[in-house]
């Protein structure tokens, strides 16, 4: 279920950060927040990071030139350039493993940040609740026993002694421990 809360998470904070593109918000500034809130949230650095990748990578998909969302605003005259598959794809992937990269970066060193905050911020409600301490007197004479080195009777009839259970050994230490006192 942690898992499935996690995944979620990671998956809503990527589209909001997506709709929050759209409106106008700033690409450093969305992988910073994401970096600095999801760590409050999911107390996990790892999904910061992996909400930002998710969030640089469709980002990139829904608004390159040739995407399938956006064949609506092609011109309609093709030019032909000759360009071989190779670069065209070369290009493709530079032009997602760059800004997943910043993403990477950025999330990570934000996310730093905002794990210590998340963490400076609960120790303090830590150190706000009341603390009760109990405090433990010694008696003199469990100092004593302490320091003593414990000496168990010898039973000479080891056979009958393996038999026996631990509370019954226990009682025959007590027993013999008294009648010497």
């Amino acid at each position: 279920m942690k898992n499935i809360y996690k995944i979620f998470t990671i998956l809503l904070s990527a589209f909001i950060a997506l709709v929050l593109t759209r409106m106008g918000i700033g690409y450093l500034f969305i992988l910073v927040a994401l970096g600095l809130i999801l760590p409050f949230i999911t107390k996990d650095r790892i999904s910061a990071i992996l909400s930002g990748t998710l969030y640089a990578a469709v980002g990139y998909i829904l608004s390159y030139p040739s995407g399938l969302f956006l064949t609506n605003y092609m011109p309609s005259i093709e030019i032909p350039i000759n360009v071989s598959p190779i670069e065209v794809l070369l290009n493709m992937s530079l032009g997602l493993i760059i800004p997943v990269i910043i993403a990477i970066v950025i999330c990570f060193i934000a996310s730093l940040i905002g794990k210590y905050l998340s963490n400076l911020i609960t120790h303090e409600e830590v150190k706000d609740e009341e603390k009760i301490y109990f405090a433990q007197e010694e008696t003199p004479e469990e100092e004593y026993v302490e320091d003593e080195e414990v000496i168990y009777p010898e039973n000479n009839n080891k056979n009958k002694l393996l038999n026996l259970s631990h509370i019954q050994k226990s009682k025959n230490k007590r027993k013999k421990l008294d009648k010497e006192w």
